[in-house]
């Protein structure tokens, strides 16, 4: 087969010049080019290829060379060297190179840049060029495969720019490419350059190496080399779509994808490929050397943030802890450590299903870089960022440029406004510690950044799962205590710890007591400027209250000592508290004070007595502030009491009396008769037993004392004339009864403990005066003031005998039978006997000093 060949040319303007005529009888040169390797490069030039052949060791033609007849274009002055190629568009020289024979079937050049302007209608034939070779001066014999020029595509756009080491390993990792030919992202990619470079990846096999970039790679990895595969062109301007699969053996790291249709002419990379892993972006808009990073990667594993709540203005620290926070290429050294980054992002969660208010709209996401300072993978602290809104955010981590993101789901973190307290409740707190002490929290930003309305804490979305509320008492001796929110979602409540400078307060009484609170854990605290500061006070020293007993109706009236005065700023209640585990009544009496606030004074309340149950022991607790009820009891006096023993800080309630009977019935009005009163419930409880007898418009009380189980005796007072009700108090103060406004018993007709007071007879005169000693004489007793009682005793008596009869008063006069003498002795001695009587069994035997003589009856 004979090579076609063409007479020289100059190598002048490629442009311009034209090639001689083809003659097809002309010698041919003893040599054959066939193939060439690469077959393509850029258009930019500097591609060096092998053209394969036969017959490269030509060395030339001497004999023909010295002859005249030689043809003028067989030798050239310019073609004595080893190889010449010449680059053609056609007919048109493009230029004109040395090249270099390596052996008989090789030669080596270098390709020339091809500045041919890319047009539509040129796409088809753009870049194709032919060769002819020239050996030593022989003829130019064109190459049998042209040499196709193409404009070096770049990496637009890569998706995932990072794969999980998982899906290389299992060998299902694929990652999608648009290419473009625009010299810089900042160029636009003509229509012409996008077709063409459509018609390049389908013509010619897309190279791609796969270069390690990260330190911790790139000294035990080697370059991959890899195969593009086309997708389906989507007709975008931006790029030509096409996928590359990711080979198994890729370790965690950075990598960087080089495309090269001819395998041989890759893009550089940078220099610097740490600073690479970073690319500014500035970098990223000069030049495509950052877009075609990709990164295999160990997906960070979050487990917990803390804390986990943040205050909204920013610049605290956060700390993540998990598993492979740290990004690929993070080694010891201290270069590396500057240049590693990871990417935090917070972002505001809004829940449809809850509740409460939401703080204001969503924010975010926010994005923070974290710098790494230790090779520790489990831990990342990061400065929060300013947020414009407070709420739930979730946070997420990033380690390769944020492509992306493992989020912490479990757990999500509170960004919070200020925290501000409008009120103390209660105002004061024992000094012993234990105030169950409430703060009314609202949230509002600084005041400095804007006029935005706070928020109630029942109408946030604030929560505290995980009780980071601390509040501090601003003194060095008090410890900071947890808190918590209220069940109503208004407060935030705690504990107060005790004071320990108790001592002084019992003189000063008030210590006011500055309040900080955190709601992170105690990371960070505020100031609390409540409308009344919160004080600490000294327990109230009790002496004595009095009664300590009282009926279950209430009602009674409770005084209470203390040793150091009370100050008016308190409002006092005393507690009746069941003392039993399963009656648990509880009643809080208000008390007034003394004009001294020495004396507290209250009304007992209502108390429930189980059946059948005769008397419950109530304990007594004073509070000062409406939620201690702590006093110093070191000089109590205790009821003394047997019922009270071991209880002497109790209240007894017991059930009213019922008053069955009253003996006797008829009274002196004189007084000092014996009065024995029956009922049930007349209970021994260590209170003052009194008695109360009254007419509903004048009453006298008398002291009394129990018998048994169910009588009471006293003494009855003097009293006018006629009926009076009897009353009972176990405790001195609350009597059995129905009494008027003005302290008196309510009289009844059938009541069975009315008595009747009566007035001393008067004795005016005795008929007969004598009698026999056998007795049997009808006396009658004439006087004033006689009435029928039914209980009428006449008593005879001397000094060695007295007889007692029984006696009735019929129209005015007292009348007995005289009861036999029982002196022994002669009929003739006179036995004188004195008379007296009693109105009722019971009652007195007197005559009334008013009588001027003596009742005598003389035995005969």
């Amino acid at each position: 087969m004979r090579a076609n060949t063409l007479p020289p040319a100059s190598d002048g303007n490629a442009s311009v010049q034209t090639s001689p005529p083809f003659y097809a009888n002309e010698t041919s040169p003893p040599f054959y080019a066939n193939e060439l390797s690469p077959a393509c490069g850029p258009s930019t030039g500097g591609t060096k290829f092998i053209i394969h052949g036969s017959g490269f060791n030509f060395s030339g033609n001497s004999q023909q060379q010295s002859t005249a007849t030689l043809a003028s274009y067989w030798a050239h002055p310019t073609d004595l060297d080893d190889a010449k190629v010449r680059f053609m568009h056609g007919d048109k020289i493009l230029a004109s190179v040395a090249a270099t024979i390596q052996n008989s079937s090789k030669i080596e050049c270098t390709t020339v840049p091809y500045t041919r302007p890319l047009l539509h209608t040129t796409c088809e034939s753009w870049g194709s060029v032919s060769l002819w070779i020239s050996v030593r001066g022989s003829p130019y014999a064109q190459c049998k495969t042209p040499f196709v020029y193409y404009h070096q595509p770049f990496i637009f756009h890569l998706s995932p720019r990072a794969v999980s080491v998982a899906a290389v390993a299992n060998n299902d990792a694929d990652v999608s490419l648009r290419l473009t030919v625009a010299a810089t992202p900042q160029h636009t990619q003509t229509h012409a350059q996008r077709e063409r470079l459509a018609l390049d990846m389908q013509r010619h096999v897309m190279h791609f190496r796969i270069v390690p970039q990260s330190p911790s790679v790139a000294s035990s990895s080697t370059i991959v080399a890899v195969r593009g595969t086309i997708l389906p062109d989507d007709g975008a301007v931006d790029g030509v779509r096409a996928s590359i699969h990711v080979p198994s053996q890729l370790a965690v790291g950075t990598y960087a994808f080089q495309i090269a249709f001819n395998n041989t002419d890759f893009p550089p990379l940078p220099s610097d490929p740490i600073r690479a892993n970073h690319a500014d972006d500035d970098d990223m808009w000069t030049s495509w050397t950052s877009h075609g990073q990709f990164m295999v990667f160990s997906p960070p594993t979050l487990s917990a943030v803390s804390p986990t709540a943040c205050f909204y203005a920013g610049g605290q620290h956060v700390t993540l802890y998990g598993q492979h926070l740290a990004p690929p290429g993070v080694t010891s050294s201290p270069r590396h450590h500057a240049t590693a980054k990871a990417i935090v992002r917070f972002t505001h969660v809004v829940s449809s299903s809850t509740t409460h208010a939401t703080w204001t709209g969503g924010g975010g996401p926010y994005f923070v870089h974290a710098s790494f300072t230790t090779d520790d993978p489990t831990t990342l602290v990061v400065k929060s960022p300013r947020f414009n809104d407070a709420g739930q955010y979730e946070v997420a981590v990033s380690v390769n440029g944020g492509v992306h993101f493992s989020a912490l789901s479990s757990s999500l973190l509170l960004v919070y406004w200020k925290p501000t307290c409008e009120y103390v409740t209660p105002a004061y707190g024992v000094s012993m510690g234990g105030t169950d002490l409430h703060l009314r929290i609202s949230f509002g930003q600084l005041r400095h950044e804007g006029d935005r309305p706070r928020v109630a804490l029942e109408d946030s979305t604030f929560d505290d799962p995980n009780g980071l509320i601390r509040v501090r008492f601003m003194s060095d001796l008090l410890p900071t205590v947890r808190g918590h929110v209220s069940s109503c979602r208004k407060f935030f409540h705690c504990t107060t710890p005790k004071n320990a400078m108790v001592d002084q307060f019992r003189h000063s009484q008030l210590e006011a007591m500055g309040l900080q609170v955190s709601v992170d854990g105690g990371v960070v605290f505020f100031d609390l400027t409540p409308k009344t500061p919160f004080s600490y006070y000294a327990p109230p020293k009790l002496r004595m209250y009095t009664p300590v007993q009282g009926p279950a109706t209430g009602g009674t009236t409770v005084h209470l000592h203390v040793g150091v005065p009370i100050p008016d700023i308190f409002t006092c209640h005393l507690r009746f508290r069941g003392a039993k585990l399963l009656h648990q009544d509880i009643h809080d009496v208000p008390m007034t004070k003394s004009a001294d606030g020495l004396i507290l004074t209250c009304i007992s309340p209502k108390w429930h007595l189980e059946p059948g149950e005769a008397y419950a022991m109530a304990l007594v607790e004073l509070t000062l502030n409406g939620v201690d009820y702590v006093s110093d009891t070191t000089e109590f006096e205790p009821c003394d009491h047997p019922l009270f023993a071991g209880l002497g800080h109790q209240f007894c309630y017991y059930a009213p009396p019922r008053l069955t009977d009253v003996s006797a019935k008829f009274l002196s009005c004189r007084g000092h008769d014996q009065v024995v009163i029956r009922g049930a419930g007349l209970l021994e409880c260590g209170g003052p037993i009194r008695v109360a007898f009254s007419n509903g418009t004048t009453t006298k009380y008398v002291d009394a004392s129990r018998v048994d189980g169910d009588r009471v005796e006293c003494r009855a007072p003097p009293f006018a004339p006629g009926p009076c009700d009897v009353a009972v108090s176990l405790n001195g103060q609350q009597f059995t009864g129905d009494w008027t406004v003005g302290s008196h018993l309510k009289l009844a007709s059938r009541s069975p403990t009315q008595v009747q007071f009566v007035e001393e007879p008067v004795f005016t005169m005795l008929a007969p005066a004598k009698g026999p000693k056998a007795g049997g004489t009808e006396l009658r007793i004439f006087g004033e003031h006689f009435v029928d009682t039914g209980q009428i005793r006449v008593r005879f008596a001397t000094s060695t005998f007295e007889v007692v009869v029984p006696g009735v008063v019929t129209h005015g006069v007292l009348q007995c039978v005289t009861p036999k003498c029982p002196v022994d002795g002669e009929e003739t001695v006179v036995v004188v006997a004195a008379l007296d009587w009693a109105i009722a069994d019971g009652a007195m035997y007197i005559v009334s000093h008013k009588s001027k003589l003596k009742p005598v009856f003389v035995y005969e």
